[in-house]
């Protein structure tokens, strides 16, 4: 017979000489413990992505870092090819004319 009490539990049956039928109190044990078994172990699998995760975060932002350092290391490359590279022209052109002044010399000779 299942009776409402104060403090009554939902889906338990209450017996006439006082207290609750202790197979169900058992049997809700043990799917307690089983469910709270299986939240733990969902949360240590989650604690265990969620530091994986962390560290991938940190990995991507020391990429990032070096990144921008090698970014900046291309910049002064290319400007120190441009610089060398008008070098360069002025040094041919400077080059040209001195062999034209030679030829001129030695045309005069």
């Amino acid at each position: 017979m299942s009776e409402s009490r104060p403090g009554h539990v939902s889906g338990f049956e209450y017996r006439e000489n006082g207290g609750y039928d202790k197979a169900q109190v058992d049997s809700f044990i043990t799917e307690a413990k089983k469910y709270i078994a299986k939240q733990k172990n969902e949360n240590q699998l989650l604690t265990q992505k969620l530091h994986i995760l962390a560290a991938k975060i940190q990995e991507y932002q020391e990429l990032e870092r070096e990144k921008g350092t090698l970014t900046e290391q291309c910049e002064a490359l290319r400007r120190e090819n441009e610089s060398t590279a008008a070098a360069t022209e002025a040094l041919r052109a400077e080059s040209a004319e001195l062999e034209a002044g030679a030829a001129r010399a030695k045309a005069e000779a």
